[in-house]
Formats: structure tokens, sequence, C-alpha cells
């Protein structure tokens, strides 16, 4: 009974900044990842994970697009958009980084699953197109699409499949060409 209170009210602490919660929410998706390390095999399914990366997954596309909203409103061409408190957490703590280092692994089974689609919905955002370009994003990225075909016939092929559809896309369709390099 005491877990389940005091994982509710991790979720229901008031007025946190997005910053602060993304630190709260990434230290529990870590803990929770550690406590997992070296036990019996579970299932990703089987834990809180896939809800901690969705509520990251907010924190930082809200980050992400209050950003844009501002700089749209500046509307200069040329204009370099900035890095809000969310993805300067990100990029401080390599979330990227270690989100695909994690889905390499693919420990706890079925994580992996997870980290692609939470990659195609970022390169997907119409917010993420200036931030591609970024090493703490492009690095991550690159490496995988190497990871991508690693195992023939994996179960996460679908997965691999749209994530490698949306970032290609989004590469052909910038202007960037963020890929070569």
């Amino acid at each position: 009974m005491y877990k389940l209170l005091a994982k509710a009210s991790e979720f229901l602490a008031p007025n946190l900044k997005p910053e602060e919660e993304l630190f709260l929410q990434w230290h529990n998706l870590v803990k929770e990842l550690k406590r997992l390390n070296g036990n019996d095999p579970v299932s990703v399914e089987d834990t809180d994970i896939p809800l901690r990366l969705q509520w990251i997954f907010n924190l930082i596309q809200q980050d992400s697009a209050h950003l844009d909203s501002l700089h749209s409103a500046d509307s200069t061409e040329g204009t370099i958009h900035g890095i809000g408190p969310c993805l300067e957490f990100a990029m401080r703590y390599k979330i990227f980084d270690w989100l695909v280092a994690l889905a390499k692994e693919d420990n706890p089974a079925g994580f992996k699953s997870y980290v692609l689609f939470f990659l195609t919905n970022f390169v997907r955002a119409p917010s993420a197109v200036s931030l591609l370009s970024k090493s703490f994003i492009y690095k991550p990225l690159a490496r995988l699409v190497a990871y991508c075909g690693d195992t023939r016939c994996s179960p996460w092929d679908r997965e691999e499949m749209a994530f490698l559809q949306v970032k290609f896309s989004t590469c052909s369709n910038s202007q960037r060409g963020w890929l070569v390099g």
C-alpha cells in the first residue's frame, strides 16, 4: 500500500517547474532500470518505464513547442532557436545518448520499442526540426540508425522502419543536411 501511495504522490507532485519534473521522472526511470538490472527477466510492460518515458517525452515536447511559439512571435529570418530548460537538461544529462545505449541492450525486454517510439515522435514533431543538427541529438540518432540494421527479423522491425522513415523524410524535407557529417 505504501508503494502505491508513494508512486501516486510522485505523479501528483504540486507545481513543479517542467525541468524539475523532468529531473524527477528521469531520476526515477534510472532508479527503476538499476533495480531491474541483473534481476529476473522482466518485460518493460510490467514496469512503469513506458509511463515515465511518455512523461519525459511530453515535458521535452512542451518545452520545445513553447520555445517555437516564442520565436515565431519574434519571426526574424535566420533566427537560431534557443534551447529551453528541459532540452538543456536533456543535453546536460545526455538523455538521448542514454536512451539509445539502453535501446541497444534492450534490457528490460521491450525497452527498445519504447525508445524507438519516443525518438520517432520526437523527430516527427515540427519543433524538433531546428534541433536535429545539434550534436546532443544528431549523434544518438545516427547511432540508432546504425543499430536498426543489426538484427534480422527482430521483433522491432516495424518500429525501426517507422523511425527510419520519419528520420529520413524529415532530413529530406529539411534544408539543413544534418545527416551528412
